[in-house]
């Protein structure tokens, strides 16, 4: 029977509970029991006496099943059971008039159930009992399971960091740690619990974290200062302190938490970057090198004082805009097309550049794009470095212009004319077609200078220079080799000699015609005629020197017939070119037999001390005797010989150091530029140096103009391993050549040699004077030593000495000699 949800198993027991509820309990009591929340029981005998809905449910078990026939220990988990009859005596026995515990009740599926007991010891029918509400703990269970798993993670997580993390109370008590602020500290989490700022550190250091937190809990949220703090080790160390707050449940304020990051590997880094920064801005803003940088649309980001200085505007002028739309100009497309490239590309671009201010002066600037890249690779800018060698343009265009051509007409020179020549010879080698070399020299032109005067003379040679090259085609050549003499070079004629012949022919009448004409001139009508002597030629067979020989030949016998004409060369003229050929076949043999030989021609400095010595090779022809390296070289390039002789000059003149060391005597070898170009050249120069243990400052190589033709970079490369193993490096025929000067200063240069063309004449030629001087001016601008060869009178070492030249070399001072010749002279003195 059931009445109001409480179960009554008798009416003898109904009536028992109603009077034990009247005397024991109050309207809450019995609320209590029939609460279909809570589980509630009565407990007499070990045995249930009654149970609620709640409590059956709780278990699994009927009303019937527990009531009278079961107890608290069939329903506990084995391992508790003696705790629960524990609990139970205690209250029947007075002990304890209530008790509150918990323990893992026992299912009737086998299930555990955790529960917590809350029991008052009561009577019923005279005898002790125990009325109880049992609570189901399972969801409070699994709440504090996920906190304290939740709660383990954190703690793992905040270990795993390797900064050092605390956290503190509202009262700035420590609540704990992690391990690297156990470290930090030099002590355990443990020790730190429950302790201040003041526990742990001196007084002052205490006081400044104590207001640091103090601050924070005033003002909660989050807090970030850098401080210099000591480690456990001892350490000054700088660091950045992040602390946030947090609350209560409730919440107030609970405490804080403080991550401490070490910034003194970044300070340092941050200094040391602020120190090179300053350093660089230092130069960049005092150089009087151009220093702009561009982004990827060639506008300016920045430029330094010395672009302003030159553009002659403010650098708000400049910035943000292209070189084309300031200062402008198609020069300044190309340049940022440069730009475009090296974004492209990502590799630098360097090259020389003419542009002008915004006051219309000229500059002429080497200038280098190098770009800057992002960490990922991308390039963001190029930078742009631009150094004036304006100054050196206006030298190397003066030189250039004394170097190849005429000042008196402004035609190509002799040096110029060959170059041209050379490449009219390999255009006809690559089109088949006919090529002519006209020697023109003017009749009677001695009888007029005497007679009128040089000044007319001048004139007329200028006139004649102005009508050759209206006779001449678009593409032809024409030069003043010296005096009365000019040569024209004549290409793409026809690929049949008699047709190439019949061009030829026609051209040379138009100049007899042209130059037969009177001209007026101070007053005076002149009139020359001309000898002109033609030499056909096509392709590699034929060499510039026989092309000349060939030509002059002609013209002379162009005067032999009456003057006034023009002759072709005989081809029966041939017998020297057959001569040269057995030359060269002899010469396939001399370095087998031995048959070379070293001279060597002392070095002086201005006091005429020796300070060195030109090795120079000469033939022993069985035959000849002694023939001139002028008469061989050439055939030994051409034949391939080159090498082996080159390699045989510098083992002996390695050789010959090593017997003359104690005179500290340099020896000048010539390289070729087909043994400089081989891969290993470096190697083997350092091979013959280490083979023969002499000391590398006691070699010097001279080098031609001509090495650097196909590939400045490499020539560079091999002159920089020679300079820094210690061998010196002379740059020989100086200003005969073709390299730009501009890139002179990229060169390892100790010497640079005046060639002896410049100083035969340096005492009558005002041009040649001019020359070396330039020279001499260049070199000392770039730090290089100047030495000057074939100075054989005492009139052009006094004009080198007072051009500040301090070394020679010439027949004035000694003529080459044989080794054992040289060191009777020079070193055993």
């Amino acid at each position: 029977m059931t009445r109001h949800g409480v179960a009554i198993q008798s009416p003898e027991f109904s009536e028992a509970l109603t009077k034990l509820l009247v005397r024991e309990a109050d309207g809450l009591l019995l609320g209590l029991l029939r609460n279909e929340l809570i589980g509630v029981y009565i407990l007499q005998d070990d045995l249930f006496r009654y149970v609620n809905s709640r409590f059956c449910e709780m278990f699994g078990y009927s009303q019937e099943a527990l009531c009278g026939k079961m107890g608290p220990v069939d329903l506990t988990a084995p391992e508790h059971r003696q705790l629960v009859a524990r609990e139970i005596g205690l209250r029947l026995s007075e002990a304890s008039p209530s008790s509150r515990y918990s323990f893992e009740g026992l299912k009737r599926d086998g299930g555990r159930l955790p529960v917590e007991v809350l029991g008052y010891r009561t009577e019923f029918d005279g005898r002790p009992a125990i009325i109880g509400i049992m609570l189901d703990n399972s969801e409070r269970y699994r709440a504090e399971r996920k906190v304290a798993e939740q709660l383990h993670f954190t703690s793992q997580l905040i270990d795993a960091i390797p900064n050092p993390v605390f956290y503190k109370d509202e009262k700035g008590r420590y609540l704990g740690c992690n391990r690297a602020f156990e470290k930090y500290l030099g002590c355990t989490r443990e020790s730190l619990l429950g302790k201040s700022v003041y526990d742990l550190s001196p007084r002052e250091l205490a006081d400044r974290y104590h207001a640091a937190d103090q601050a924070l809990f005033d003002v909660p949220g989050v807090q970030t200062y850098e401080a210099r703090v000591q480690t456990a080790e001892g350490d000054r160390r700088d660091v950045v302190f992040y602390k946030a707050t947090f609350d209560k449940t409730d919440a107030s304020l609970g405490g804080l938490v403080g991550v401490i990051l070490d910034i003194t590997e970044r300070k340092r880094m941050e200094e040391e970057l602020a120190r090179r920064e300053q350093e660089y801005r230092t130069f960049v803003e005092n150089t009087h090198d151009v220093i702009v940088r561009f982004d990827r649309d060639c506008r300016r980001v920045y430029v330094n004082p010395a672009t302003c200085a030159m553009s002659g505007v403010e650098a708000a002028v400049l910035l943000g805009k292209k070189p084309s739309e300031f200062p402008g100009g198609a020069n300044f497309l190309e340049f940022e097309s440069r730009i475009r490239g090296v974004f492209e590309t990502g590799k630098g671009d360097e090259f020389e550049f003419n542009w002008k201010g915004a006051d219309g002066k000229g500059f002429c600037s080497h200038v280098r794009l190098t770009p800057e890249c992002a960490p990922s690779g991308n390039v963001v800018t190029v930078l742009c470095v631009g150094h004036d060698i304006t100054v050196l343009n206006d030298q190397r265009s003066e030189i250039h212009q004394m170097a190849f051509y005429d000042s008196l007409t402004m035609l190509p020179n002799r040096r110029l004319m060959t170059d041209r020549l050379q490449q009219a010879l390999d255009a006809s080698a690559r089109s088949g077609k006919q090529g002519a070399l006209l020697f023109i020299d003017l009749d009677n032109f001695k009888t007029l200078n005497d007679t009128l005067g040089h000044d007319i003379g001048d004139l007329l040679l200028q006139e004649v220079a102005k009508q050759l090259v209206s006779c001449a085609r678009e593409g032809d050549t024409v030069a003043r080799i010296g005096g009365d003499e000019f040569v024209m070079v004549l290409e793409n004629l026809s690929e049949h000699p008699v047709e190439a012949a019949a061009i030829v022919k026609g051209i040379g009448e138009k100049v007899i015609a042209s130059l037969g004409k009177p001209f007026h001139l101070g007053g005076h009508h002149v009139g020359s005629t001309p000898s002109i002597g033609v030499a056909l030629f096509r392709g590699h067979g034929q060499k510039i020197e026989e092309l000349f020989k060939r030509a002059d030949i002609a013209m002379y016998q162009a005067k032999k017939s009456g003057r006034n004409s023009l002759r072709f060369f005989d081809p029966g003229m041939q017998e020297r070119v057959n001569a040269r050929a057995t030359l060269e076949s002899q010469l396939k043999n001399a370095l087998e037999h031995r048959q070379f030989r070293l001279h060597y021609q002392v070095q002086v400095d201005e006091a005429g001390c020796p300070v060195g010595a030109e090795a120079l090779i000469r033939w022993l022809h069985p035959e000849m005797g002694i023939i001139q390296p002028a008469n061989f070289i050439a055939l030994a390039e051409e034949s391939g010989l080159m090498l082996p002789i080159g390699q045989w000059v510098l083992e002996e003149a390695c050789r010959r150091i090593g017997f003359w060391r104690k005179s500290r005597l340099v020896v000048s070898v010539n390289v070729s530029a087909t043994q400089f170009r081989q891969n290993d050249f470096v190697q083997q120069v350092k091979s013959a140096i280490s083979r023969h243990g002499i000391p590398p400052s006691l070699l010097k190589l001279e080098l031609t103009e001509s090495l650097f033709l196909e590939s400045m970079k490499d020539a560079v490369a091999k002159m920089e391993a020679l300079k820094e193993y210690g061998v010196l490096l002379s740059l020989d025929d100086f200003g005969t050549g073709y390299s730009s000067l501009g890139y002179l200063k990229r060169l390892p240069l100790d010497q640079i040699k005046i060639d002896r063309l410049f100083v035969r004449d340096i005492a009558t030629d005002r041009q040649d004077r001019s020359i070396v001087r330039a020279i001499v001016s260049m070199a000392e601008n770039l730090g290089l030593n100047v030495i000057a060869e074939g100075v054989e009178n005492g009139e052009q070492r006094r004009l080198l000495t007072e051009m500040a030249c301090r070394h020679f070399q010439g027949d004035l001072f000694g003529i080459p000699l044989a080794a054992e010749e040289f060191e009777r002279s020079y070193i055993s003195c």
